[in-house]
């Protein structure tokens, strides 16, 4: 099985992927897995979704980043949609020093055998610090190829998650502590949105086109 970690560059890079984006999709069926990581009982959670711009716009790309400092859990995660067009709402909230960035469009719009069908997560410690908190993201293609984003070492591996059949991923659901609100936080739990149907942005065409 390839495995294949894709960390690039950050924001600005991915906004240069193209300058105008596909019309906006009609309202589909929408999936959310379980979660993943965090606890199911227990602790209070607020929660951060995508499924605003999910539900109308193709997703482009997924940045994230790591805090050493807080054990390597992911700090920050942020879904961009209609070729970077539109940023979903930031998930976590420390502040990163080296945002990555995985062009999900480009790998599935080259090549069926790279559409993503399956994903997980990656679990920290279970102690009263880490709170099993996520590491990072896997997501895994039609011919067995991995991406990921977040921490490079894995705790605890999560189970895989199969994509329903004829819907494409489309971002996350995280949660966080009630009481840390008001201050930094990364994510403890993640639950992953997929759309029925087969509608992808081919930001890669648009490239040098107008901005």
């Amino acid at each position: 099985m390839a495995v294949l970690c894709i960390y690039l560059l950050v924001r600005d890079a991915v906004a240069d992927t193209c300058s105008t984006g596909p019309s906006p999709l009609s309202p589909p069926d929408m999936y959310f897995s379980r979660f993943l990581c965090g606890y199911s009982s227990g602790v209070n959670y607020m929660t951060t979704s995508d499924a605003r711009l999910a539900m109308t716009y193709p997703i482009s790309a997924l940045m994230g980043s790591v805090s050493a400092d807080y054990g390597g859990v992911l700090a920050f995660a942020m879904s961009v949609y209609n070729c970077a067009q539109e940023y979903g709402t930031a998930h976590g909230g420390i502040a990163a020093k080296r945002v990555v960035s995985l062009d999900l469009p480009r790998a599935q719009t080259s090549d069926p055998s790279m559409r993503i069908v399956q994903f997980t997560a990656c679990c920290a410690d279970d102690d009263s610090f880490s709170m099993y908190s996520v590491q990072n993201v896997r997501f895994r293609t039609a011919n067995g190829t991995e991406l990921g984003i977040g921490a490079e070492f894995c705790r605890h591996p999560q189970p895989w998650v199969r994509m329903p059949e004829g819907y494409t991923f489309a971002g996350l659901v995280t949660q966080f502590p009630e009481d840390r609100a008001n201050g930094p936080d990364w994510i403890h739990r993640l639950a992953f949105i997929a759309v029925r149907g087969e509608q992808l942005p081919d930001c890669s065409s648009q490239q040098g086109q107008g901005g």
